[in-house]
């Protein structure tokens, strides 16, 4: 007859603590219908797989709290969220998109002058920011501008020519 005085413990949240408990469970309420402890028993792998369970529904239960906390929080509609619930009003600014063309001035190769050096070119990395002089807006690129990896839709245009006519720079 089972022992029904024993409390069951709800406590445990990690996997090991669940399989302990989980073990524990069985022990007093199915004393001789399961006694096969062993590790490499059928009955604990279903034992292990409902703690595996219950230890991935302890961590999603631990993410979804997290994020319903302000200075936890880290996905942006749930921050928005949150401070809209606060009384907090947004200013919600739809960004703009434009075309910025960008120039620079590479030296010519000293063994064949028809082509830039682009040991010299640059990198423009994403997330830059660009001011609009005329308006003060300010743009952010949305990626790399790398004159050395475009180098095929780089247009090239001759800046500067020695006396002699060889091409300095592009």
């Amino acid at each position: 007859m089972p022992n029904y005085e024993k409390d069951i413990k709800y406590t445990g949240r990690d996997f090991a603590s669940l399989r302990e408990n989980l073990m524990e469970f069985a022990k007093t309420y199915f004393p001789s219908v399961y006694k096969d402890f062993n590790e490499a028993s059928p009955g604990m792998m279903f034992l292990e797989s409902v703690a595996y369970v219950g230890d991935v529904m302890g961590y999603y239960t631990d993410a979804a709290f997290k994020e319903s906390l302000l200075p936890y929080a880290e996905e942006k509609n749930q921050i928005y969220n949150i401070a809209q619930f606060m009384g907090y009003t947004p200013r919600l600014i739809s960004p703009a998109l434009t075309e910025i063309k960008f120039s620079q001035e590479v030296p010519a190769r000293s063994d064949d002058t028809t082509q830039p050096d682009y040991d010299y070119a640059t990198n423009i990395k994403e997330s830059t920011r660009v001011l609009s002089p005329a308006q003060g807006v300010e743009f952010r690129l949305m990626s790399d501008c790398n004159f050395k990896a475009d180098q095929g839709n780089v247009i090239k245009e001759v800046s500067q020519t020695a006396t002699n006519g060889t091409i300095e720079y592009y």
